[in-house]
């Protein structure tokens, strides 16, 4: 599953929101695990000043993994 997103705020803001999708990803298929993998980023100055930070990820159920696609 690929998703973006953009946030405004500071460097743990990602953090978070990985970790919030996780849990709601584990509450709805409490069956599966998995990972969050940030694809690619960019970031971008806003006319009103703030800096814009967007993201794409792609969540990864574990049981999907193989070994070798497993970053040791």
């Amino acid at each position: 599953m690929m998703t973006s997103f953009f946030l405004t705020g500071p460097n743990d803001t990602l953090e978070r929101k990985i970790e919030e999708i996780k849990r709601e990803h584990e509450r709805i298929n409490p069956d599966y695990r998995a990972i969050v993998k940030v694809v690619s980023s960019t970031t971008e100055g806003c006319a009103s000043g703030t800096t814009m930070h967007y993201y794409n990820l792609d969540l990864v159920h574990l049981d999907d993994l193989n070994d070798e696609d497993v970053d040791e």
